[in-house]
């Protein structure tokens, strides 16, 4: 009997999703990761020599690596397949077999590199170190992900969101093998940039995997994928409802912008019940104020009214208790994300992550500039928000009927 060597949330996940379709016999040994480090455990060596997951022993076979793993599979057990299963590998020389091998390599090859860095560079900032030293390595791992990872990120995603416009599945109108390779990948592409709402095709893509029947038992079985932070989307805070929580310095100028906005975009769709929307600064600068007086003049303006919100400091609570945290710009980003338990920084995004026409790595600081940059808030906060109705919209559809906010 095949044995999946299982590491909790970690990209043997696709290993069990690929065992669930085939409908195969298999024993599967879950292993913790270490507390403090994350790393697997020293007991996966005896498995095999590299000490990772996924492994599995099939007799005397012991095969390492997602790829291989599941090229062996295919090979071996492919073939009984039948219906849509019956594509799984197609036949030599064909498109389908070429476009199925180069999402094969490009998951790993391509794409995981600039995940990867992208996790540890956001996660560098929130490790302990000298206070002086913190502000430095924020500022260049900051600096790293906008000049370096970003933009090779948005080009894989435009790359995917292009090719799965015209395809139904990575290799064409079939599943094939490369739909396990890259199943973590696009959930970690996704969870990671944020922006989903500039790739419908590419979320689309994801939900009909995550809706399979196969994909689920997967799931009840081996816990989510992911490494903490690459993850399917994990349940609602609230069951039926949904939570956003906007967060700038002070609490005044730009969350609370974001805060009306989104407020009145979320009312107007019709989901006022169903969507929890609030703001908080990394600061206890003013406690208890109204906005600022020319972000309150120029939203309404626009339409919005701010005036009956009150700033507020973020707690570590407002974590478990919202769905998204959005920071305005890298600093704020990185207090929340030491502010954040471990367990919720998958939560924790940039708002323009959400843009769907501007591009902004930030929304920029106005409060110690003229009425242009108040105006420039709004631009941005408005396209932001616009994107991230639209996810929100999508995270609803796929929530369980239960208790709404209120």
């Amino acid at each position: 009997m095949i044995t999946v060597h299982h590491l909790e949330t970690s990209r043997s996940q696709r290993i069990l999703w690929l065992l669930e379709e085939l409908g195969l016999p298999y024993e599967l040994k879950v292993y913790q990761r270490d507390k403090a480090t994350r790393l697997a455990p020293a007991a996966l060596k005896k498995i095999h020599p590299l000490g990772k997951s996924p492994v599995i022993t099939d007799g005397n076979e012991v095969i390492a690596e997602s790829g291989a793993i599941i090229e062996y599979l295919v090979e071996t057990y492919g073939g009984q397949a039948s219906g849509e299963l019956a594509h799984l590998q197609p036949a030599a020389g064909t498109p389908a077999y070429r476009q199925c091998r180069f999402w094969m390599h490009y998951a790993e090859g391509s794409l995981m590199n600039w995940l990867v860095m992208k996790l540890v560079f956001m996660s560098i900032p929130t490790q302990p170190m000298p206070f002086f030293v913190k502000p430095i390595a924020r500022t260049l791992c900051a600096k790293v992900q906008e000049k370096l990872i970003d933009p090779n990120l948005a080009t894989a995603l435009a790359f995917m969101e292009t090719h799965l416009a015209s395809h139904a599945w990575f290799a064409g109108d079939h599943i094939t093998m490369a739909d396990f390779q890259m199943s973590f990948a696009v959930e970690a592409a996704l969870s990671r940039t944020g922006n989903s709402a500039s790739v419908g095709h590419l979320a689309a893509y994801r939900d009909r995997m995550v809706a399979r029947p196969a994909y689920q038992r997967a799931i009840a079985k081996g816990g989510p994928g992911g490494d903490g932070r690459m993850t399917t989307p994990p349940p609602l805070a609230v069951p039926g409802g949904y939570g956003v929580l906007f967060v700038c310095m002070g609490n005044i100028c730009r969350s609370p912008t974001a805060h009306g906005v989104f407020r009145h975009r979320v009312a107007a769709a019709g989901l006022a019940d169903q969507v929890r929307v609030d703001s908080a600064g990394t600061h206890n600068y003013h406690p208890g104020e109204p906005p600022d007086e020319r972000s309150q003049r120029h939203a309404l303006q626009r339409g919005y009214a701010l005036a009956d919100l009150r700033a507020r400091q973020i707690t570590e609570a407002d974590f478990a208790q919202f769905d998204l945290v959005l920071a305005m710009d890298w600093d704020n980003l990185a207090l929340a994300q030491d502010l954040c338990p471990p367990a919720h920084l998958a939560k924790v995004k940039r708002l323009t992550e959400f843009c769907v026409r501007l591009s902004s790595p930030v929304v920029p600081d106005p409060y110690y500039g003229g009425a242009q940059g108040f105006s420039e808030v709004l631009d941005l906060v408005e396209d932001a928000c616009e994107g991230l109705l639209q996810h929100v919209q999508r995270q609803l559809a796929r929530a369980p009927a239960g208790s709404a906010w209120h």
